[in-house]
């Protein structure tokens, strides 16, 4: 599947951010450009298991992603995210909150831009192109739809649908971000549950 194979691509990304976070740019960047980037293969050696901390807590996060997914949040992206190996237990925290971060610096650029009095369409045009191909390869749906319809506004030149494509992006990106909060919550108490058993 076209899908997988991306996705594990960027787990490959992931593993070797900080040597391509200074050739790319920036980490929204990197995930917008991920397709790109080869790599060979991902050692087995390292894969953690599926229900890491007990099913309790697993199935309780599946069942809300899958929850997110009837709202139109997530899509089946952010699944194979979920199920990809893992050499660190911390992927998708790691994962998530580079992407959080990035996002938000890209819209604090863009509030600038829409408060200049004529508006750089080039350079929103580029910006909006990063946050969606970011917001898709991490399965934010509804993000990335809103982040398109922004791109959209700015090729036709449409102040008006430009302005309100952004409000609609940022207030996607606020409701993702909550979501993405209570996930990373309950991977961290998956990971605290398996770190306290290897203890026993």
């Amino acid at each position: 599947m076209i899908v997988t194979n991306c996705l594990f691509i960027l787990h490959c990304l992931f593993r070797a951010y900080s040597y391509i976070s200074i050739y790319i740019g920036s980490p929204l960047h990197a995930l917008s450009s991920f397709h790109s980037f080869e790599c060979s293969h991902i050692s087995s050696a390292f894969v953690l298991k599926n229900k890491m901390g007990g099913p309790n807590i697993w199935e309780e996060q599946r069942n809300f992603v899958k929850n997110l997914h009837e709202q139109g949040i997530l899509d089946s992206r952010f699944d194979e995210i979920l199920d990809l190996p893992r050499e660190n237990p911390q992927f998708v925290i790691d994962l998530v909150t580079k992407f959080c971060s990035d996002a938000e610096n890209s819209i604090a650029v863009l509030i600038r831009y829409h408060n200049e009095p004529d508006i750089n369409y080039p350079k929103v045009i580029d910006r909006a192109h990063q946050i969606k191909g970011a917001s898709s390869c991490i399965g934010g749906h509804r993000m990335a739809l809103a982040s398109r319809e922004l791109r959209y506004a700015c090729e036709d030149k449409d102040k008006d649908r430009c302005f309100a494509a952004f409000c609609k992006t940022k207030d996607e990106y606020q409701i993702l971000k909550e979501k993405f909060n209570i996930i990373l919550q309950m991977e961290r108490n998956m990971i605290s549950g398996e770190s306290k058993k290897g203890h026993q």
